[in-house]
């Protein structure tokens, strides 16, 4: 913090300093105060309620590692995809102040982008969800399969909601997104209530991911309804097709004969080339992408930058690009 600080210091003694109009301070003190309340709701629900309820309800220890691993690997590679959004997400806040209808149409391709990164991981880990548990966590984890495969499927939804409401943010409409996040909470915790006790683990996972559900269909409902943002849906049904290939193709390898360890050297890989062969083909990615994905790769860390950008190249080649404009 200090770091950070001192820099800020130093360059606001360049500046007059003038008086704060009252309606600014208003609204400065209304949008801190309500995203405050959605930091607490997501440290003390989304975060802790599940594993509290777990500890309350359900006597088999062994639940509580269950859920707690398999939140945990779903969470770190759903960073993956985070990181795009969260790369778009202050430049999304800019064009509010700049130009909205291209905010607009930035945050309908963020949650393209977000996709093309969260299904292919989700989804993938969840076809190699059993051979997964047996490598690396043994015998002992075999009743987290299920839990395991629900909590990467209903991670789909809370990846994809950050452009959504990115957009809401700067648009100061959090009074919408905390209402309609303290009444998923509620779902949370009713659900945990009701499924915990007789389900354990995969309850609670299933508590969560559709309360999360709930949550980003709610958010992106007032977004598509309120706001000129709109899907294209052509796109989303060639990623889509490009998944089931990659799903296809990573099942019936994990349902071949070999060993655990052997399914897993062959399927990540396998499924990784044919998503990335199928979306070059089914052309996942236009010109217009290519152009806004290079950019998006300058905004991103040097070690993630570099690969990204060669990445877009394979996705979009350059000669492609000539094609498609001539």
């Amino acid at each position: 913090m200090a770091v950070k600080i001192s820099p800020v210091l130093k360059s606001m003694k360049t500046v007059d300093r003038v008086p704060l109009p009252v309606e600014i301070r208003k609204r400065m003190f209304s949008f801190s105060g309500l995203s405050t309340g959605l930091m607490l709701l997501q440290i003390v629900i989304w975060d802790r309620s599940d594993i509290v309820f777990l500890k309350l309800l359900q006597p088999d220890i062994r639940q509580l590692a269950f859920f707690s691993v398999c939140f945990s690997v779903a969470d770190r590679l759903m960073r993956v995809p985070q990181t795009f959004a969260n790369a778009l997400s202050a430049t999304q806040m800019a064009e509010y102040g700049r130009d909205k209808d291209r905010l607009f149409r930035m945050t309908s391709k963020a949650s393209t982008y977000v996709l093309i990164g969260a299904l292919p991981i989700l989804i993938g880990l969840a076809c190699i969800g059993a051979p997964f548990v047996r490598v690396v966590y043994g015998s002992q984890y075999l009743p987290a399969i299920p839990v395991f495969i629900v909590v990467a499927l209903l991670s789909i939804p809370k990846a994809v909601l950050t452009p959504a409401q990115t957009l809401l943010y700067s648009a100061e409409d959090l009074g919408f997104v905390l209402k309609w996040g303290c009444a998923a909470a509620a779902i949370n915790v009713l659900l945990d209530l009701a499924l915990i006790p007789s389900h354990g683990a995969l309850g609670a996972a299933w508590a969560n991911g559709l309360a999360q559900s709930f949550a980003a269909i709610s958010i992106w409902a007032r977004v598509l309804i309120r706001y000129p943002v709109r899907i294209d849906k052509p796109v989303l049904l060639r990623l889509a097709a490009a998944t089931l290939a990659m799903a296809a193709v990573v099942l019936g390898i994990v349902a071949t004969p070999l060993s655990s360890f052997m399914k897993l050297v062959l399927a990540v890989p396998a499924g990784a080339i044919v998503f990335l062969v199928t979306s070059r083909l089914f052309m996942v990615l236009q010109k217009d992408d290519r152009r806004r994905l290079l950019i998006l790769s300058t905004l991103l860390p040097t070690p993630v930058g570099s690969p990204f950008k060669r990445l877009v190249d394979f996705l979009v080649p350059q000669s492609g690009v000539v094609e498609v404009s001539r």
